[in-house]
């Protein structure tokens, strides 16, 4: 009992020590001028601008929305204790979709003009399976599965994040219920979830039609991860192969509104050295 009990509060410390070492919550707003938009984030990713497909979707909608902002890369958290999140003129927004709804609504930024309610309806029920499903594959993927340990040191995460994020994962995905699953059963809801995206998009340029909308940054967000930092694995596979109209379709997402993509991640900057 005794050496459990030290076990646990040292994996209790560890814990501790590894999220102060990684994440901090935000304390005051920073000092930006006026109007400016800033965008809160965690650093670059290896192969695409972010690891979290949420920092991805977000400064995607900014691009595709033409306003101008600021980036800043770093471990503060929102109060939510998420990133990203966003500050204009001290007034903090929390989570990629409340940031992008109260844009819309100060800014008059429409990106859905000429989709009809039914194609609105039918490209939310999409974000939500890519959000609400895909999502937690990957985390499961990344962190419990561990199928790609190289890009971990890609990404330059440091070990006792590794370890407390692993931790985390299991009891978050637990709880979520894709964390019940084995690995073969992961696998499976992958493939459908990736299926039906694929079958939907078709021939199409873009989820709802020959222009992009509002769903395609939450998408692109989730698709970039599996095709980009995910490599040597079923999901990159899935992606790249099974269903290429999807890789193709996250090729037009980069090519236009990433056309600086290399200047914006880890191994582009790399090899400009």
């Amino acid at each position: 009992m005794e050496l459990f009990a030290v076990v646990s509060v040292a994996s209790l410390i560890l814990g501790i020590v590894a999220m102060w070492l990684t994440c901090k919550k935000r304390s005051v707003v920073g000092n930006y001028p006026k109007d400016t938009i800033v965008l809160h984030q965690i650093r670059r990713g290896p192969y695409a601008p972010s690891i979290s497909p949420f920092c991805v979707k977000l400064e995607t909608y900014l691009r595709m929305s033409k306003l101008k902002y600021q980036n800043v890369c770093g471990r503060t958290m929102s109060s939510k204790g998420k990133v990203p999140w966003i500050e204009l003129n001290g007034q903090e927004i929390a989570d990629s979709e409340f940031c992008i709804e109260f844009l819309n609504k100060k800014f008059d930024v429409d990106l859905n003009a000429g989709v009809s309610r039914v194609d609105l309806a039918t490209g939310v029920a999409f974000q939500r399976l890519a959000e609400d499903s895909l999502y937690w594959c990957l985390v499961l993927y990344r962190w419990v599965f561990r199928v790609n340990e190289a890009w971990l040191e890609e990404a330059r995460i440091p070990v006792l994040f590794r370890w407390y994020v692993s931790r985390f994962t299991r009891r978050q995905t637990w709880s979520q219920g894709h964390g019940r699953h084995s690995q073969a059963e992961v696998d499976r809801i992958l493939q459908s979830d990736l299926q039906a995206l694929s079958e939907f998009l078709g021939t199409k340029p873009f989820l709802l039609g020959r222009e992009p909308s509002q769903v395609d940054c939450a998408v692109f967000g989730q698709l970039s991860q599996f095709k980009w930092n995910m490599h040597g694995c079923l999901a990159n596979t899935l992606v790249t192969e099974t269903f290429p109209n999807l890789s193709a379709y996250c090729e037009r997402m980069k090519e236009r509104y990433w056309p600086d993509w290399d200047e914006h991640t880890l191994m582009g900057r790399k090899q400009d050295k």
